[in-house]
C-alpha cells in the first residue's frame, strides 16, 4: 500500500527545506574560503594602507569610519595590521595542514 498524498507532499517539502539549508551552508563556506584566499593572496585589496606607516598625529584614535578598529600608539591603522597579520597566520596554517596531509597519507 502506498503512502497518502499529504504525507508525500510533506516529505517533499521537508526535503526541499533541507536542500535549501544545505545550499545556504555551502554558499556560506564558499564565501568564507574566498575571503580567506583574498586575505592570503592580496591583502592590499582589503587593506587601505601600509600597516607600517606611522601617523603620530592620529595616535590612539577611537574606532571611526576612517579607522574601523582605531589606531595604536604610533598612529598605525589596526585594521590594516590585522589584515596583513592574517596573511602570515593563514599562510602558516595552510603550510602546516598541507604538510600534515602529505605525511598522513604517506604513512
Amino acid at each position: 500500500m502506498s503512502a497518502s498524498w499529504p504525507a508525500l507532499a510533506g516529505e517533499r517539502m521537508r526535503a526541499a527545506a533541507r536542500d535549501r539549508r544545505a545550499l545556504a551552508r555551502r554558499l556560506w563556506i564558499g564565501g568564507t574560503v574566498a575571503l580567506l584566499l583574498v586575505l592570503v593572496v592580496a591583502p592590499g585589496l582589503l587593506a587601505r594602507g601600509d600597516p607600517y606607516d606611522l601617523h603620530v598625529r592620529e595616535r590612539l584614535e577611537a574606532p571611526s569610519l576612517r579607522h574601523p578598529f582605531g589606531t595604536d600608539e604610533a598612529g598605525r591603522d589596526i585594521l590594516d595590521r590585522v589584515i596583513y597579520g592574517a596573511r602570515v597566520s593563514l599562510g602558516t596554517a595552510a603550510l602546516i595542514v598541507g604538510l600534515a596531509a602529505a605525511f598522513g597519507t604517506a604513512y
